[in-house]
């Protein structure tokens, strides 16, 4: 009866930590998970590239379907996620790193270049965003007929 009463106790104890609220606290990059903030639009650009780097063509275009759509002076409202994703209306970003003054957010189709999503928070040294930049990059077409759509914001 002892015994028993012994591993029900050492199995709550271990068990308590990672199923408490503390433990979904975690930070990622000084951002709590749960932590939200709301940026005004203050740039878009979106450019569509086509022909080899550097020697081709580039114009303005309408951002492209499947891409998070935002205009000047809107507000977006971002949110820490599950493992410190960036996650906001249209697009769900993978914390990678704390770089001091931001954190770095990343998201690329596996085992191709053909699809990438990055971001960066600039914080405060309260650890408060104060600025978002965002860029979403996409590749269509082969060799000599590459497109590549470049989408970029910028929020404070």
């Amino acid at each position: 009866m002892f015994k028993t009463i012994l591993i029900h106790t050492l199995a709550a104890a271990l068990l308590l930590p990672i199923l408490s609220t503390e433990a979904s606290a975690r930070k990622y990059g000084g951002f709590k998970t749960g932590y939200t903030f709301t940026l005004r639009v203050k740039k878009v650009s979106s450019v569509e590239a086509t022909g080899i780097p550097g020697s081709g063509t580039t114009k303005k275009v309408e951002i492209p379907d499947g891409l998070p759509k935002f205009r000047k002076g809107q507000k977006v409202r971002f949110k820490i996620g599950r493992r410190g994703k960036l996650v906001f209306k249209g697009a769900k970003i993978p914390f990678r790193e704390d770089a001091g003054y931001s954190n770095l957010y990343r998201r690329a189709e596996p085992m191709s270049v053909a699809a990438t999503d990055d971001g960066q928070v600039i914080k405060t040294k309260k650890n408060k965003a104060e600025a978002v930049f965002l860029n979403f990059t996409r590749l269509s077409g082969g060799p000599g007929k590459t497109v590549t759509y470049s989408l970029s914001y910028t929020l404070r």
